[in-house]
């Protein structure tokens, strides 16, 4: 028989967030997120409708109209990096700045707002999907040894 655990989230790990290692393999960083969580998909969702609506503002007579689902490139991104700083970067470790200071998350979460560091958005993007994949990896741990007589 199915169990429950097998279809809902691990509200512990959404909430304290998981650490995970990204970038290249001999010097990588940590980033600790909560994964893709609730609070991430409707802040992202609101976001998108709020650019839509300031993009289409602009728009000329004739012009499609941008809807929420289906924005240009560099306004998903736009909206995704706030979303991930807003509801997702807990602690990020393993970066530093180019004079050699360590990166804050505050400073991370400033950093993916910029389009020139798509790469480093790119990474977060990562991170947070390693998140997920780790939750899903200890679910099913916990399910196999609650089964274990």
């Amino acid at each position: 028989m199915a169990k429950l655990s097998q279809f809902t989230r691990n509200a512990t790990a959404l909430s304290t967030g998981v650490s995970v290692q990204v970038g290249p393999a001999d010097d990588p960083i940590t980033i600790t997120t909560s994964g893709f969580s609730p609070a991430y998909a409707d802040r992202l969702w609101a976001l998108r409708r709020i650019a839509a609506i300031k993009y289409n503002t602009g728009l000329q007579d004739g012009e499609p109209l941008a809807k929420p689902n289906d924005l240009p490139p560099s306004l998903e991104d736009e909206c995704t990096a706030k979303a991930l700083g807003e509801k997702c970067i807990q602690a990020v470790s393993g970066l530093q700045n180019d004079d050699g200071s360590e990166i804050t998350v505050e400073q991370l979460r400033d950093q993916i707002l910029h389009p020139e560091n798509l790469s480093l958005l790119r990474l977060v993007l990562e991170a947070v999907g390693k998140a997920a994949e780790q939750v899903r990896a200890m679910q099913a741990e916990a399910e196999k040894n609650s089964q274990t007589p």
